[in-house]
């Protein structure tokens, strides 16, 4: 989005990418422990966003970062003894003209 002063609101989207152990027995609790992670994650990204704790950037400033819920802490694959656990987000930074 382009501001008349010349400034832009720009989203990146990016992944946070874990690899966790994973067990293929039912209810398993390391299976449990391993999404209870991810979980933690999610929720410290959403309180780092609402206390506006934001990473400093060179040329303008972040305005939020959310977590994009519909795919949030999903498998994106596994093997025998690995799971990949993707996080995905959006980081709104507004960036200065010039």
């Amino acid at each position: 989005q382009d501001y008349i002063d010349g400034r832009q609101l720009v989203r990146y989207s990016f992944d946070l990418i874990r690899y966790l152990p994973v067990a293929f027995q039912a209810n398993d609790p390391g299976n449990v422990e391993m999404m209870e992670d991810v979980e933690r994650i999610i929720e410290w990204v959403r309180r780092q966003n609402d206390a506006g704790n934001f990473p400093v950037f060179p040329s303008g400033s972040v305005e939020s970062i959310s977590v994009v819920e519909e795919n949030a802490g999903f498998v994106a694959a596994q093997d025998e003894e690995i799971a990949k656990y993707m996080i995905p987000f959006a980081m709104d930074y507004l960036k200065e003209k010039g």
